[in-house]
């Protein structure tokens, strides 16, 4: 069976496009058959980072929307054949991706989870967001990884440790209208 390496950080400028692809191109070296799926909306880059941006044409949006197939949108490295990348769209709006269209995604690429971040706001319902994912996993046949980011304080807790260490902490979701909305003078 396969495994699955999440590198995730809700900071910008951490290294994860460089260590996805530097991961994926060693994994690929020594045989393993490996997807890179780069999930970044709008700011995309692990097709550059792996030298495939001029033949990544298709996105995971693409497939959720049944504009392509999976096969067509997965883009193969021609130096190491067991490295394939499935990226993210350059929209410059948020998708209106559902827990559905997920589950289908997820079973479609042979995952035995899935799973969402959106329960690390605090002004979304974590018990509500998992009943929503259990339900439709149980009707896709995926297993949905519950989770809320939220116990035990750590969203206040992350917020005092930038504060205390004098880290950037970005304050809007990263999208363009988010990141308008914050900029315009109060």
């Amino acid at each position: 069976m396969g495994k699955i390496i999440a590198v995730v950080s809700g900071k910008g400028g951490t290294g994860k496009t460089s260590f996805t692809a530097n991961t994926g191109l060693a994994l690929a070296s020594l045989g393993q058959r490996v997807l890179c799926m780069d999930c970044d909306i709008t700011l995309r880059n692990l097709d550059l980072a792996l030298g495939l941006s001029d033949r990544a044409l298709m996105d995971f949006s693409d497939v959720l929307a049944q504009r392509c197939t999976l096969e067509q949108a997965v883009v193969t490295h021609r130096q190491y054949p067991t490295l394939d990348l499935l990226t993210a769209p350059m929209a410059d709006k948020p998708l209106p991706l559902t827990v559905r269209q997920l589950a289908a995604l997820a079973k479609e690429m042979g995952f035995d989870y899935f799973c969402t971040t959106l329960s690390i706001s605090p002004l979304k319902d974590a018990q509500k967001i998992n009943a929503i994912g259990q339900s439709v996993g149980e009707q896709y046949g995926v297993a949905w990884l519950p989770s809320d980011f939220k116990k035990q304080e750590r969203y206040k807790r992350s917020i005092a440790l930038s504060r205390e260490y004098g880290l950037y902490r970005q304050n809007f979701c990263g999208c363009v209208y988010s990141k308008q909305e914050k900029e315009k003078p109060v």
